[in-house]
Order: structure tokens, then C-alpha cells, then sequence
């Protein structure tokens, strides 16, 4: 608490002279912070992310979980990679992220990156047959890359869903960028299949 004491007018007129200085600071402050929140907003609304805001809050039952399947194997991107992926994934209210590692077992690069992540997961791990590995030269079409990550994926979304449970499910690569507006879709699209 602050206590002036006032002597003299030309104290008085110093001291009048300084309030008015802090109050067209703090005027200014408040139109740059206005100015900031609308900034903000209108990159919200970019990224879709009020609208998921609206939707979310009219009723959580009826939004379905969204079953992402993403295979992924080591390589020197692979962390950046999935904490791309993560990122946009933390802003999709309910998904549940399922990591199937190209692998004989759960690395722990992979393990130590989904326990931090964020997002609610499960990790799987399943090798792919040496048979269905395309060799150096070949054409990437002439064989299907990660049948058997996403074939376990979803042997786990069939052992674990049970009949009360509403879901999607989604295939997404780890090496792929998504727009939120993706995830919104789906959610929209089940809800309106659910209501029929």
C-alpha cells in the first residue's frame, strides 16, 4: 500500500501527472493484449481447433473415439516423425493412438517417446515376413508396407471394443501430415451414422 503525502499543489500536480501516465499504459497494454487474443483466435480457427472445442462440449457421449492405426519401423526420422504426429493428435479430444512397431519386439526409443507423449496409446510390436519386404530396386508399389502392423492393430481394436463403445478407426502414417479438420470429419461423419 502506497501513501503519498501532498504538500503542495506542485506534488499534487506530479503525482496526478504519473497516474495518468500508468493509465494509458495499462490502456495501451490492454489493446495489445486484445489485439494478441484475437491473433490467436484467428489462428485457432485455422487449425479447426474451436470447432472441435463447439463440438465437443454439445454432448461427449456421441462423439466416438477415434482408433488411430500408425505403423512405424526405426530409421533416423522416426522420433521427429512421431512427435509431429503426437502433436496434432493432442489436440483430438478423444483418440486413442495405437503404435505398431515393424519389429520383433517394443524398442525403446518408441517406448520411452509414448509414455511422455501425451496421448492415450497402445504399443504393439510385429515383424514383417522377410517375403513381403520390397528389395532395394524394386518399385514401392509392388508391395504393401505395414499389412501386418495394421492387421494387428486392428486384432487389438476387435479383443478390446466392446458393444457399448463407439469408435472410429483411422489409418495414419507416421511420416504423413494431418490437418485437424480430418479428425472432426470422422467424429461428424459417425455421429450422423449413429442417429440413423
Amino acid at each position: 500500500m502506497w501513501f503519498f503525502l501532498l504538500s503542495d499543489s506542485s506534488s499534487t500536480s506530479e503525482l496526478v501527472q504519473r497516474v495518468n501516465f500508468v493509465h494509458q499504459s495499462l490502456e495501451r497494454r490492454e489493446l495489445l493484449l486484445h489485439e494478441k487474443e484475437k491473433e490467436i483466435n484467428r489462428r485457432l480457427r485455422l487449425l479447426g481447433i474451436t470447432k472441435f472445442d463447439t463440438l465437443y462440449n454439445k454432448d461427449d457421449s456421441q462423439i466416438p473415439t477415434i482408433y488411430v492405426i500408425t505403423p512405424t519401423y526405426t530409421r533416423f526420422t522416426q522420433k521427429a516423425d512421431l512427435t509431429r504426429l503426437s502433436q496434432t493428435f493432442l489436440h483430438v479430444l478423444k483418440l486413442h493412438w495405437i503404435l505398431v512397431e515393424d519389429s520383433d519386439k517394443k524398442t525403446d526409443l518408441v517406448s520411452r517417446f509414448l509414455a511422455n507423449c501425451g496421448v492415450k496409446y497402445t504399443h504393439l510390436a510385429v515383424r514383417t515376413p522377410k517375403e513381403l519386404i520390397t528389395k532395394e530396386g524394386d518399385p514401392r508399389w509392388l508391395k504393401a508396407r505395414g499389412v501386418e502392423q495394421r492387421n494387428l492393430g486392428l486384432k487389438w481394436i476387435r479383443q478390446n471394443f466392446k458393444n457399448d463403445m463407439k469408435g472410429v478407426v483411422y489409418f495414419g502414417d507416421d511420416d504423413n501430415t494431418y490437418d485437424l479438420k480430418i479428425f472432426e470429419q470422422v467424429s461428424i461423419f459417425k455421429c450422423i451414422l449413429l442417429k440413423t
